[in-house]
């Protein structure tokens, strides 16, 4: 029993942090007022200590950069009217060998080897062999998680992009908003993966250096160091590259879902009834609608006349494509009868049908 209980608080807690890490995930991407961290870019993680905390105003990400507007950095306390950040330029990822840190650490290797024999030379030598080994791998399955990724944007994400776009109207509803969304997190992926294919260059050993030295073994050793440590910087980033493109695809899992939900919310069953009331059905063009002195305009203008008299019970409007604002906010003053709208692909472009039940 005991076991049951420390099991089941086990996987109620690590469910508590992965909800709290999603709700960081997408408070970091979020336009307005978002919650970042400028070590971890932009990502907060929870329990892990996070450092660089910063809360914006207004937040712009284009691929590896980040623009933040009037925000607030609470580890330096002070305020930025505009703080611009690069992935590749992070301070986790060091690419100076003239920088202190890296100049300290070579120093410690050099004291490291300086007494080893020749059977521990081949030992660290061995060593340094393997890591540079495993962190070519890593870069190589970043590469190929990079294919991967860009088959999935280019081919399905494309085209559901594609789709949802064509429902697009500008009256800025929910469903609207996350639509622009959808397209931006797009072609933040879109950037990523062209700023990881040129993603800069790193220091690498040369050999005539190793011509000219006197202890060739404790030389070459030094070089390996040297190769290894920028091989695992540039490992590192290239993983953190995958990480950007992994966040940016759960965010439109997210809006796409939430997307399919208000559309499938919005399309409202219709009731058919079975008393011997009559239904009128109303053709208009939506190109015609335009004009307020064609029949269409006039045709519907008697329907709006007869819904002020009270009488139609139930209206349906049938369209190949979502109807224009202007007819839904016109539409939507009447609450006391019946409306529904339904997506009808056998119509023209411009067709509307209007099935009105007295």
């Amino acid at each position: 029993m005991k076991g049951f209980l420390e099991e089941t608080g086990s996987l109620i807690k690590d469910f508590w942090y992965f909800l709290i890490n999603y709700i960081f995930l997408i408070w970091a991407h979020t336009p307005i007022i978002p919650l970042t961290s400028d070590t971890n870019f932009p990502n907060l993680h929870f329990p892990e200590e996070n450092k660089n905390i910063r809360l914006s105003l207004f937040s712009f990400y284009f691929g590896e950069y980040a623009f933040y507007f009037m925000s607030w950095s609470f580890s330096e306390k002070n305020f930025r009217l505009l703080k611009k950040l690069s992935l590749s330029s992070l301070e986790a990822f060091n690419t100076d060998d003239n920088s202190p840190e890296f100049k300290q650490k070579i120093s410690d290797f050099r004291n490291h080897i300086s007494s080893l024999n020749s059977a521990d030379l081949c030992i660290e030598k061995e060593a340094l062999c393997r890591k540079i080994e495993n962190d070519n791998a890593r870069i190589n399955k970043s590469d190929i998680k990079l294919n991967i990724y860009s088959a999935i944007v280019l081919a399905i994400i494309s085209i559901i992009n594609f789709k949802t776009f064509i429902s697009f109207s500008f009256d800025f509803s929910i469903k609207n908003i996350l639509i622009l969304l959808n397209i931006y997190f797009f072609i933040n992926i879109c950037a990523i993966i062209i700023q990881n294919i040129k993603v800069k260059g790193f220091l690498t050993s040369k050999i005539k250096d190793l011509e000219t030295a006197q202890q060739k073994d404790k030389f070459y050793l030094e070089q390996l160091y040297y190769d290894s440590y920028f091989i695992s910087e540039k490992a590192r980033l290239f993983v953190s590259y995958i990480c950007r493109i992994y966040d940016y695809v759960q965010i439109l899992i997210i809006i796409m879902v939430f997307i399919f939900s208000i559309g499938l919310l919005n399309k409202h069953p219709v009731q058919y009834s079975t008393n011997s009331s009559e239904a009128t059905v109303i053709t208009i063009n939506s190109e015609n609608f335009l004009n307020i002195y064609s029949k269409d305009r006039i045709a519907f203008s008697e329907v709006l006349l007869e819904l002020q008299k009270n009488h139609y019970s139930r209206i349906l409007i049938l369209s190949q494509k979502e109807v224009s604002s202007e007819i839904q906010q016109k539409l939507s003053l009447f609450d006391r009868q019946k409306i529904y709208y339904l997506i009808d692909n056998t119509l023209s472009e411009n067709e509307i049908k209007i099935i009105v039940e007295e």
